[in-house]
């Protein structure tokens, strides 16, 4: 908060999406000579860090929205992803995070502008509560501003066209996979454009992003089985993560999830039965605590469970350990599979591990 009263600051936050739309906008604004601040939950390639001290006009931050601190920030710009169903440890109830996001918006000053996505409709509703100016995004959404047609997939790139209220304004070359990742580049763009970027130079600055660490972040590739890594924990970031995955041309999707949180689990157990259908096969850890103590009755069985009652033919393995992990795809892997590591805690220490055991193993050596 500090730090955005030294320059004009632009606040990403929703529930999923907050950490690509920051970096995908700092990397934009970075490439245009426009010298950033920026402060991001994950690092980003092109500056080696998540965080940088710029000398421009403008700072860019990740605005965290799981305890309320965000409420402390007052933004001159804010750009929101969605509203979701997450925190609710925190919050308690979706009326409660719907309840802190209008405070947010309401804290934009009349001379600053919102950035607000019209796929969510919780955001539809907030709208009209942003005491300043906005533009709008979406794709499935026609009637926002920045909109975008004829997407297109091929491995792990994307694109489309883009559209300015029903005009067509370019198009857009990403090399993330993903409908995902174009909704967050239309949010950059809106950024951008409204600040005086031309669509252009917005798309040039977009088609550098290769992602921050842990958004869908290769790891290694061995005797044909690729690994990466993302940090999906709640429902409809696995659905959104998998679907990427699904578009990427591999023969085989292995997700290896480790619940985030008990209480996440307990509040969501259900979400998560139809969050893997993109994946052929699912592995499940068990629990990562983040600090919680364990409530009675809550385990990873119960996302085994919820799987399974939603596709009783989808293959769910349970691995408790990380080593149980790397002895069954030491086992089971095989070449074209894609194996991606899922969620907020230490998991993908397991994919790492697995590419440096594999390659031991297709080698001959002993481990």
């Amino acid at each position: 908060a500090k730090l955005m009263a030294r320059q004009e600051s632009i606040a990403v936050a929703g529930a999923h999406g907050k950490t690509t739309t920051t970096a995908m906008i700092s990397l934009m604004l970075e490439l245009n000579q426009m010298d950033p601040t920026i402060i991001i939950g994950g690092d980003l390639k092109q500056i080696g860090s998540n965080a940088k001290l710029g000398r421009g006009k403008y700072l860019v931050a990740e605005a965290d929205e799981s305890d309320g601190s965000f409420l402390k920030l007052f933004p001159k710009i804010a750009v929101i992803t969605n509203i979701e169903n997450d925190h609710l440890d925190y919050y308690r109830s979706v009326k409660n995070i719907f309840n802190a996001f209008v405070r947010f918006v309401e804290q934009i000053p009349t001379d600053g502008f919102a950035v607000i996505c019209l796929d969510n409709k919780e955001l539809v509703k907030i709208k009209n509560t942003v005491p300043a100016n906005y533009v709008t995004y979406g794709i499935n959404e026609e009637t926002a501003d920045y909109t975008a047609r004829n997407l297109y997939f091929n491995g792990t790139k994307s694109g489309c066209e883009v559209f300015y209220r029903q005009e067509k304004i370019g198009d857009l070359e990403l090399n993330v996979p993903g409908a995902h990742n174009i909704s967050n580049a239309l949010a950059a763009i809106a950024t951008g454009m409204k600040l005086g970027l031309t669509f252009a130079q917005a798309a040039a600055g977009l088609k550098e992003f290769t992602g921050a660490k842990r958004r869908f972040e290769y790891i290694d590739r061995v005797d044909g089985i690729t690994i990466f890594d993302d940090y999906a924990h709640h429902p409809t970031e696995l659905r959104a993560t998998l679907s990427a995955a699904k578009t990427a041309g591999y023969q085989r999707i292995v997700a290896v999830f480790q619940p985030h949180r008990y209480t996440r689990t307990k509040l969501l157990q259900f979400e998560f039965g139809d969050s893997f259908s993109d994946a052929d096969m699912v592995i499940i850890n068990e629990i990562y605590s983040a600090s919680e103590k364990p409530i009675p009755g809550v385990s990873a069985q119960l996302i085994i469970n919820a799987i399974k009652n939603k596709d009783k033919d989808k293959e769910v393995i349970y691995c408790r350990t990380e080593d149980d992990i790397i002895d069954f795809l030491n086992r089971e892997g095989r070449p074209g599979d894609l194996v991606i590591t899922l969620g907020a805690g230490n998991i993908r220490q397991a994919g790492i591990r697995f590419a440096r055991e594999y390659r031991l193993v297709t080698e001959g050596k002993e481990i």
